[in-house]
């Protein structure tokens, strides 16, 4: 819908155009099986940070800006998560045919979940790049690959922030699709944003695999060692 120019494939209310399936439209609301979803997002992710804060603070080393950079990018998570909840009320999980308001609420919503996801995905890259320079920052080579892969980060967040908050001229069109205006392909807009971060995180997960790879140990600890590291694919 966001993605539709002013005067084409809408009636009179402004709506566009959708054939109805034929016969007894379909009934159901995923609605609360998405709520429960984000609920049990929510207290994983709370639980996995307090309990690094708690570990961190009773270890020598101390908290340092890698946890804090994790703290942020939880903030941001929550703020998704809530904004999820908030969606379910206004459409998420509806058929189309039920969803009040001709889905601006829902697309408000979802506007502002499309604004805070990059900020999340930037500040967890860069909560890990911080943590491999707190491990191994005594590998000068490994020292400089953190920094410029974390300019990279910051670059394709700010790239990908830019092109979410105006790819809809004017903004508004985004959720009020019936105003004249004109909005950029969705689909290659999420294309062009999902592409290079799926790059940034291959890169960063191989990061430290060639130092992981130099430790004296036998090989079985250096394989567990490893795939302990490349478990953030998961």
């Amino acid at each position: 819908m966001a993605s539709s120019d002013a005067g084409s494939g809408g009636n009179a209310t402004g709506m566009p155009d959708f054939q109805l399936p034929p016969g007894p439209l379909p009934t159901g609301d995923r609605g609360p099986a998405i709520n429960a979803v984000q609920w049990l997002m929510i207290i994983l992710a709370s639980s996995a940070v307090i309990m690094r804060f708690t570990a961190r603070r009773m270890s020598a080393a101390g908290i340092w800006w890698d946890d804090w950079m994790i703290l942020a990018t939880l903030i941001t998570s929550l703020g998704m998560y809530f904004l999820n909840l908030v969606a379910v009320q206004t459409g998420l999980g509806q058929h189309i045919w039920n969803v009040k308001d001709h889905g601006q609420n829902y697309l408000r919503s979802l506007f502002a979940l499309e604004v805070l996801y990059p900020t999340a995905l930037a500040l967890n890259k860069l909560g890990v790049l911080l943590m491999y320079q707190r491990l191994f920052g005594i590998e000068r080579k490994l020292t400089i690959a953190v920094k410029v892969v974390a300019a990279i980060v910051i670059a394709w967040w700010i790239g990908v922030e830019v092109a979410t908050l105006l790819q809809c001229q004017p903004i508004d069109k985004f959720w009020n699709y019936q105003k004249e205006g004109h909005c950029l392909n969705i689909i290659a807009l999420f294309e062009g944003s999902a592409i290079p971060n799926v790059i940034i995180d291959v890169i960063i997960l191989l990061l430290p695999q060639p130092i992981l790879w130099k430790l004296r140990m036998s090989m079985s600890n250096k394989i567990a060692l490893c795939g302990i590291f490349l478990l953030g694919a998961l």
